[in-house]
């Protein structure tokens, strides 16, 4: 998966895009360990949203998710797991279901996306707190 896909609803979601500009995101602690960044936060003061990216933070860059709301649970796990990119796989093994997206779309929900969204649209203050050291 690509941070891209979290940037961007999937046509079939874009009735949710409303939804996704009322997420209210808290306590956001992103932090670099070896050519990862480790970004976490709350989300709507319930849901803790997590996504890991490899490398710089650019649209093509491969990242791994979660998050515990029970929208990603079981309408996104699946996918994101079949392609890998869960970061706690084994948390889903008994409620994974692709009932819910028949589309088999490998995105995440409405917290991912408003994340991943800020992620990227802070990309250059984020970096330079680094002081780009992340390759």
């Amino acid at each position: 998966m690509i941070l891209q896909q979290l940037l961007y609803l999937p046509a079939y979601y874009k009735n949710r895009q409303e939804a996704v500009n009322t997420v209210m995101l808290s306590n956001l602690n992103i932090e670099k360990k070896e050519n990862q960044l480790i970004c976490n936060c709350i989300a709507n003061r319930k849901y803790q949203v997590s996504i890991i990216i490899n490398g710089r933070i650019q649209s093509s860059s491969e990242i791994m998710i979660d998050c515990t709301c029970e929208s990603f649970k079981y309408e996104f796990a699946y996918t994101v797991g079949r392609d890998k990119s869960l970061i706690y796989p084994n948390r889903y093994l008994k409620t994974i279901s692709k009932d819910k997206n028949k589309f088999l779309h490998l995105t995440g929900c409405k917290h991912l996306i408003k994340f991943g969204s800020y992620i990227f649209a802070n990309k250059i203050k984020i970096e330079r707190s680094f002081n780009n050291v992340i390759k």
